[in-house]
Formats: structure tokens, sequence, C-alpha cells
């Protein structure tokens, strides 16, 4: 979720709006090691709630086919009617770990047509239980909804120190 969210530069769109909850462009995007991603970004939540995210899976889909899954390994917290700059860390989990290289020459390339998600996410809206998923989301589609573009995700992914 974070990941292929967080990337942003532009401003937010209306989907981003009324969901309350919406990011900034990355502050940082580090792999560390062959499977853990650190991404640093500030997250605003623009409701009246405290947001905690508990559990974060996204699956990566290429022309179909599960690539692989990314997970959150640490619990997130953002305050209601805040601006916080957070740094996750997640692991990308991968059958096939040539596929991870493939997708992401891929994106290098601007195929983006055949790329889509799942997402699974549990966490907390104050006392409120929260489980949000979604499956089969064209990508681009996926970041809209934080106010990011694939041009976005591409330029991070350029940068990957």
């Amino acid at each position: 979720l974070a990941l292929l969210s967080a990337v942003g530069c532009r401003p937010r769109t209306e989907a981003a709006v009324r969901s309350g909850v919406w990011a900034e462009p990355a502050v940082h995007l580090v792999r560390r090691g062959s499977v853990g991603i650190e991404l640093g970004l500030v997250l605003h939540n623009d409701t009246d709630r405290n947001l905690k995210i508990r559990r974060a899976e996204l699956d990566i889909y290429y022309a179909g086919g599960r690539v692989g899954t990314l997970r959150l390994c640490d619990p997130l917290r953002l305050g209601r009617r805040t601006a916080t700059r957070v740094t996750t860390r997640w692991r990308m989990e991968s059958q096939d770990p040539m596929a991870l290289y493939v997708l992401e020459r891929r994106i290098r390339g601007e195929e983006w047509s055949r790329i889509a998600c799942s997402y699974r996410l549990r966490g907390r809206a104050g006392i409120l239980p929260v489980k949000i998923s979604g499956d089969m989301i064209p990508v681009s589609d996926f970041l809209n909804t934080f106010g990011l573009s694939p041009d976005d995700l591409r330029n991070s992914i350029n940068s990957l120190e």
C-alpha cells in the first residue's frame, strides 16, 4: 500500500480529498537487502479520528500472475487532522525473485496496463475496527486514490538508493 502510494509529487486528487487520507512526495525509498524496503513519506490524516494500521499487505500482479507480496513490518499511527512524517519498513515476499526484476523493468519502461494490485489492510479508526481490501485494481487507479500517478512511482523506483 504505502510503497506504491508514497512516491507522489502531484496535488491531491478528488479521491484523496474524499478519503481524508493522502500522501506527499516520498522523502526517501531505500532497498534493505534483497527483500526489504524502507519508505519515508509524509501522510496526511484530515479525518477526525486517530488512525492505526496494524497490518497491510499488497499483492502485485503482472499480466494476471502474482509477482509478489509487500507486507508492512511495523504498525503505523496517524493522529487526527495531522500531517505525519513516517518511515515505514516493508518486506517483499516472492516465489520467483526474477519476477521482481522483470516487474521493475516493466515499470521503468512505462508498461502500466498489465500491472495490477490487490490489498488488505487492518487497523482502527478511533475505537472502530477497520478492514479494507480491494482485488485486481489497475495500479494507476490504486495510486490515484492517494493523489499519485504511475510517473510518481517510476521516478521513485529510478531513484532507489
